[in-house]
């Protein structure tokens, strides 16, 4: 008796894989030559930032501080009138 043939049948067969279709490479050369120009150009603003005299660095973050206070005073401002209105409106809903 030939037992081989009877279990060789019921062993399954591995699937037939599917053609592999090769995809079409797609250089973007010129959009990455422009993200590198643009970083480039950010690389060169920070080391030119880095290189101002500390008197203009120390002129240019003074500034900034002045506006950011001149911002919190207007600010403050704004708040002030929005409670005082607001105390105004409940004062005539009393009366």
């Amino acid at each position: 008796m030939n037992i081989l043939p009877w279990i060789l049948q019921l062993i399954p067969k591995p699937q037939v894989k599917d053609i592999t279709i090769p995809l079409p490479i797609k250089l973007n050369s010129d959009v990455r030559a422009m993200e590198r120009a643009e970083f480039d150009h950010c690389v060169s603003l920070l080391f030119e930032w880095n290189s101002l005299p500390s008197s203009l660095c120390n002129e240019i973050e003074l500034r900034s501080k002045i506006e950011t206070c001149d911002i919190l005073q207007i600010a403050e401002k704004l708040l002030y009138l929005e409670q005082k209105r607001l105390e105004e409106e409940r004062l005539r809903k009393v009366h």
